[in-house]
């Protein structure tokens, strides 16, 4: 992406664009889940995810990248509000127990992955590829 000579809008533009998508989202979303049923806005994330990821490796341009990032906050809502309640309202108590824990380190990898560009590569193609996976 190259952000080392952008400026300090435009790096700080991209955690805005994920927090005015989440913020949308909690206000739109939730409620049509409980209208039109979780189990389609569930199946809808995964592909949002998936469509997501591989935007991000095959569209270099920086205009795709807010758009993409806007997106991921729009979905996250849908998977930790709506998927999560889901899983656990339809799984027994021991499954549900290991999907709570399949949670609780997919969002343990929002703060592991900084310290991966940190410490590690600068390279964002290498997590992206695991995500499509």
């Amino acid at each position: 992406m190259d952000l080392y000579c952008a400026s300090s809008f435009e790096i700080g533009l991209y955690g805005s664009m994920f927090f005015i998508g989440y913020l949308l989202s909690c206000v739109i979303f939730p409620p049509l889940a409980d209208v039109y049923g979780r189990k389609n806005f569930v199946i809808a994330v995964c592909i949002i995810h998936g469509l997501c990821f591989l935007s991000l490796l095959f569209i270099p341009h920086i205009f795709a990248f807010y758009v993409t990032i806007f997106i991921f906050g729009a979905a996250g809502p849908l998977k930790n509000m709506i998927a999560y309640t889901h899983l656990m309202e339809f799984l027994p108590s021991k499954v549900s127990e290991i999907s709570g824990f399949l949670f609780f380190i997919d969002d343990f990898l929002q703060v592991i992955c900084p310290l991966i560009f940190m410490y590690i590569t600068v390279n964002t193609d290498v997590l992206l590829w695991g995500g499509v996976a």
